[in-house]
C-alpha cells in the first residue's frame, strides 16, 4: 500500500524478563496513517481514504480504528479494530483477532475480482450486484491455516440475473450469520 502517515518508535531499555534478569529492549512503534491505500493479500479489495493507528509491538500489531473507503465510487466504509499477534516473533503463524464494520460495500469489479476463483466459477453464467455490509470478528489460532469468521453479511439493493436475459431477481435484501 500507500499513503501519508507519522511515525513515531520509542524502545525502552533493560527491561526486566520474566525470571528477573535483564532483557532485551522492546521497541514500539507507532503509525498515524493518514491518507493510505492498498490491498490485503489474502482478500485483495482495494481500500482508499485509510485512516487509523497501526501499533507494531515485539510480538503484536494493534488496529486501531483504521477507517477506509472502498469500491469503484469509493462509497463504501469498512472499519478495522482489533490485534494480530506473533508470539516469540513467528511471523509465519499470525494470529489475527480483527474486527471488521463494513457499510455499504458495492458488489462491483474490485469486489467480485477480490474473491478467490474458486467461489466464483458462476461469473460466466450469471451478474450479481448490490450493497453488502458485515459486522464480523475474524480470528486465526496458532496452527490453524483458515480462519474463523464470526458474524452478520447483509445484502441490500441485491440483483441476481441471467447473462443470457432469461431470468432475474431484483430487490434483494438479506441477512446472513456467519458461524
Amino acid at each position: 500500500g500507500r499513503g501519508r502517515f507519522i511515525c513515531r518508535v520509542t524502545r525502552a531499555k533493560n527491561v526486566r524478563s520474566p525470571t528477573g534478569g535483564a532483557g532485551p529492549a522492546n521497541t514500539r512503534v507507532e503509525v498515524d496513517l493518514v491518507d493510505g491505500r492498498g490491498r490485503y493479500g489474502d482478500f485483495p479489495l482495494p481500500i482508499r481514504n485509510a485512516r487509523g493507528k497501526l501499533i507494531f509491538a515485539d510480538n503484536q500489531t494493534t488496529i486501531e480504528n483504521l477507517t477506509a473507503t472502498a469500491g469503484s465510487d469509493d462509497s463504501g466504509r469498512i472499519t478495522l479494530n482489533g490485534t494480530v499477534s506473533y508470539p516469540d516473533g513467528d511471523i509465519e503463524n499470525l494470529q489475527p483477532v480483527i474486527h471488521i464494520a463494513a457499510a455499504n460495500i458495492p458488489i462491483d469489479a474490485a469486489l467480485l475480482d477480490a474473491v478467490p476463483p474458486a467461489y466464483t466459477t458462476w461469473r460466466s453464467a450469471i451478474d450479481v450486484t448490490g450493497r453488502l455490509g458485515l459486522d464480523a470478528t475474524v480470528r486465526r489460532s496458532r496452527g490453524t491455516s483458515v480462519p474463523e469468521i464470526d458474524g452478520t453479511l447483509t445484502l441490500d439493493q441485491g440483483r441476481v440475473a441471467a447473462r443470457d436475459g432469461a431470468w432475474a431477481l431484483a430487490d434483494i435484501t438479506a441477512k446472513v450469520g456467519l458461524t
